[in-house]
């Protein structure tokens, strides 16, 4: 009931096979909640306005097709709720994060320097939003948050739900706007 296919993008029917990268484009339509719980190769992935692709175990690996590899646009949200695991990105392929997008880190051990979400391999668009949840403290110590944000360019590091004190002996660089929605000490 959660996969349909369409051969015009106006009527769907169910689809006979779960998307690969081998489908022509995977979209997640608004209500839609997808989750990713084995592994799957994808590419040409759309996140749309109120649908929501929750990656929580296996591997999910990307690929460098034709188009946009994994685009949330604005009012989507990608979650990445298995610890320490990102997304396995083929070289060349990216996540694009659009201006109300939403990437939200639910867990740790994904905010490292020049890794995870801060790798070159997601590419944050004006506006777009890194949504932090988890009550444990993200990488702070010598961590560029945003590395690909130039100055026309300002992402937003929202964060919900913090309740330890992150902080270390290298700074912390956040090349947009942080929005606390929690009460924490740096």
């Amino acid at each position: 009931s959660t996969w349909e296919s369409s051969s015009d993008d106006i009527t769907y029917h169910s689809a006979t096979l779960t998307p690969d990268n081998n489908a022509s484009a995977i979209k997640i339509r608004n209500g839609h909640t997808v989750t990713i719980s084995a592994s799957v190769t994808v590419d040409q992935v759309a996140i749309e306005s109120g649908g929501v692709l929750n990656f929580n175990a296996g591997t999910l690996t990307v690929s460098n097709g034709i188009g946009d590899d994994i685009v949330v646009q604005n009012g989507g949200v990608f979650i990445l709720s298995q610890a320490s695991t990102i997304p396995s990105f083929n070289t060349g392929a990216t996540a694009s994060i659009y201006g109300g997008g939403i990437l939200r880190v639910s867990v740790t051990g994904i905010t490292g320097a020049g890794a995870g979400v801060n790798s070159s391999t997601f590419v944050y668009q004006n506006g777009s939003i890194l949504e932090y949840t988890s009550t444990s403290t993200f990488s702070s110590s010598g961590v560029t948050f945003f590395p690909n944000a130039d100055a026309s360019t300002v992402p937003i590091f929202r964060i919900t739900a913090l309740t330890a004190s992150p902080g270390a002996s290298g700074q912390t660089i956040i090349n947009g706007k942080i929005e606390a929605n929690s009460s924490f000490t740096w």
